[in-house]
């Protein structure tokens, strides 16, 4: 057992033992084995899978990005559990994610803080696209269409771009954060 005693920061956490003091990044956290994490008496990984649906396109107002945790010990969902950086509390219990994990749940936290604003979902688009692209044997599947996305920033919007208002298209206009083009082609402005 660990005789590290610790304090949980914003940013991850402060472990004392006597003198000796370490401060720890949640993204180190993730990254620890489960042996390390023991050693420093933090918890082990979570045994559970996380399933990621995308529903709609990107441009669309009813575009989601879900997330759901299906533990590999039992039959039923974590319906309720709390994340705190590279933390999860299911109940009483606390578990560690893993780095890849810790990006995914990152993104998505943005892309849900981003809501209705297509501007701010494309910008987070590529973390959220680099956090998916990892193997299933990271604890990831991913249900939906990842279509392929080219999305370009530049100073002004082509003049043939289009943009979402509500369900409808309208020709771009000064101002506009972000366009569209065909072929899946997004631009953001500067």
């Amino acid at each position: 057992m660990s005789n590290w005693q610790h304090a949980w920061l914003e940013t991850g956490i402060r472990l004392t033992r006597g003198d000796e003091t370490r401060v720890l990044s949640h993204a180190e956290i993730a990254a620890l084995s489960n042996y390390d994490a023991r050693l420093l008496g933090l918890p082990q990984f979570m045994n559970a899978v996380m399933v990621v649906r995308l529903e709609s396109r990107i441009d669309h107002p009813s575009f989601r990005a879900e997330c759901r945790l299906e533990p590999l010990t039992t039959l039923h969902d974590w319906a309720v559990y709390r994340r705190d950086g590279a933390r999860l509390f299911v109940g009483e219990r606390q578990l560690r994610l893993n780095i890849h994990q810790l990006a995914l749940f990152e993104a998505l936290s943005v892309m849900d803080t981003a809501g209705a604003d297509v501007a701010a979902r494309l910008r987070v688009w590529p973390a959220l696209v680099a956090a998916l692209q990892v193997t299933q044997r990271t604890g990831i599947i991913v249900q939906g269409n990842l279509r392929y996305l080219q999305l370009t920033t530049q100073p002004h919007l082509a003049p043939k771009a289009m943009a979402r208002v509500g369900k409808w298209l309208r020709p771009a206009q000064e101002g506009d954060a972000w366009a569209m083009l065909p072929r899946r082609r997004y631009q953001l402005t500067n």
